[in-house]
């Protein structure tokens, strides 16, 4: 019986130290495993969010001023870089009018792009504590807890 127990749960996900069973995600990790895996996403996440705001804060700024490029204007630059993407019926891509209009600051404070570039910056850096401490200090709920 104690060769049934272990197969039936290497079958359904891993075993942890004391041989209990833990769910497995489709990729194939635990539970714990996944959750941090989503934290150190939610980081990346967070700091590329971060930056984006911070470098379009620097030309309203006056820290940054785009290059004058010789060959090519930046629409021409954008169907380049995005051309592989026409091919696909959906979702539809992005046309470079779309990109400048979705991309605009137009009306919006230096200060206020600042102001999100840091609070990215904040949850990035809180996702990576929580995930630097490991699997045990992960914040789950009862319900998770038990399943696991």
């Amino acid at each position: 019986s104690a060769t049934r127990s272990s197969s039936s749960s290497s079958s359904s996900g891993t075993a942890d130290a004391q041989g209990a069973p833990q769910a497995a995600h489709s990729s194939g990790a635990s539970k714990p495993e996944w959750l941090l895996f989503n934290l150190i996403l939610e980081a990346q996440r967070q700091l590329a969010m971060g930056l984006l705001r911070l470098m379009m804060a620097m030309p309203l700024l006056k820290l940054y001023a785009a290059p004058q490029l010789p060959f090519n204007s930046e629409a021409q630059r954008f169907d380049q870089r995005f051309a592989a993407f026409h091919t696909l019926q959906r979702p539809e891509p992005l046309s470079y009018e779309q990109f400048v209009q979705s991309t605009s600051v137009e009306g919006v404070q230096a200060v206020q792009l600042l102001r999100l570039a840091g609070e990215s910056f904040k949850r990035a850096q809180q996702s990576c504590s929580v995930a630097l401490k490991g699997p045990s200090s992960l914040p789950i709920c009862k319900q998770q807890e038990q399943e696991l």
